[in-house]
C-alpha cells in the first residue's frame, strides 16, 4: 500500500486464520481501492474488527472510492468479471473472486 494512503483500523480481535491468504485478500482489496479511487479527493481506507453477540467475528472494509454499481454487487465476485473500463488499466477480473474464496474458506460471508 502506498505511504500516501491513510489506513484506519478499528477494533482488536483474535482468530485462527490462514495468515498468508488473509493478508493477500486484504492486500487485494486495498490495491483495488487505490486503483479505482476517485482522483478528485484523497483516498481513505477503513477496516473495522469486532465480535458479534454470537461470538462470530465481523471484519468490515470500506473506502471512499467510487463504489460498485448496484447491478454488479454480486457479479463482481465471479471470476473474470470486471466493471471497469479497459482503458483504466489492466485487470484480470480475479482479484475479488480470490477475496471471496478466502472469506468462504474461513467460513465467512
Amino acid at each position: 500500500l502506498p505511504d500516501w494512503v491513510p489506513l484506519e483500523i478499528h477494533g482488536d480481535v483474535e482468530a485462527e486464520v490462514d495468515k498468508t491468504y488473509a493478508l493477500l485478500a486484504l492486500q487485494e482489496m486495498m490495491l483495488d481501492s487505490v486503483k479505482y479511487r476517485l482522483l478528485d479527493r484523497p483516498l481513505k481506507i477503513c477496516i473495522s474488527l469486532g465480535k458479534q453477540e454470537d461470538q462470530e467475528i465481523r471484519i468490515t472494509y470500506s473506502d471512499n472510492g467510487r463504489g460498485v454499481p448496484l447491478d454488479m454487487k454480486e457479479r463482481i465476485f465471479e471470476p473474470f468479471v470486471r466493471f471497469s473500463n479497459p482503458a483504466e488499466g489492466q485487470s484480470t477480473g480475479v482479484g475479488l473472486y480470490f477475496v471471496r474464496n478466502v472469506i468462504v474458506a474461513h467460513k465467512g460471508t
